[in-house]
Formats: structure tokens, sequence, C-alpha cells
């Protein structure tokens, strides 16, 4: 599993297993069995395909959309969530401001 710990200035597409315990600027697209694990911050629009998988234990700020097969939410979404298809999943303690 790759982990980034730094501020990451770019869009990206996840097709692998990462964790991000820095900080995400842009828009992020996980696909092909890609694992996001976001313990620190991310910003933009969270996209997640087909096969991908999110694991959210931090603070997103921007539009998260779920295509894929699964979100869970356990940290502060400031934004919007799109439940297209695939398993979204809340945790009682996480902190949804929806826009």
């Amino acid at each position: 599993m790759e982990i980034i710990t730094n501020i990451v200035k770019q869009d990206m597409c996840i097709d692998y297993d990462l964790k991000v315990t820095g900080i995400i600027i842009g828009n992020t697209i996980i696909e092909n069995n890609g694992v996001l694990i976001l313990s620190g911050i991310g910003n933009g629009t969270l996209t997640i395909n087909h096969t991908g998988k999110c694991e959210m234990y931090g603070i997103f700020n921007g539009i998260i959309e779920n295509n894929g097969r699964t979100l869970n939410i356990y940290g502060i979404v400031n934004g919007s969530i799109i439940k297209n298809s695939g398993q979204t999943k809340i945790d009682p303690n996480a902190i949804i401001k929806l826009e």
C-alpha cells in the first residue's frame, strides 16, 4: 500500500491501494479495484467507479459520487454525496454538511 503524507496538488486516478494522511487538492477517481483510505483532507470531486472502494476517516470538501462498490464515511464531509450505485454507508458519528 502506498502512503501519501504530504500535499498533492493534482488530479489523481487510483487503481491501487492508497492511504492518504496528507492533503489532496484536485479531483480523484477510484477505479479498477483501487482502494483509497483517506485519513487526511481531500478537496475537489471524488468519484468511485465500478469496483473502487473508499474508506473516509478524515475530511472531504467537495462532491463525492459513488458509482462503484463501497463508500464508507466515518469522518466529515462538507459538500454533496451522490449515490448512483454501490453501497454507501455513513457512520452515525460522521458529520455531513451537505450543500
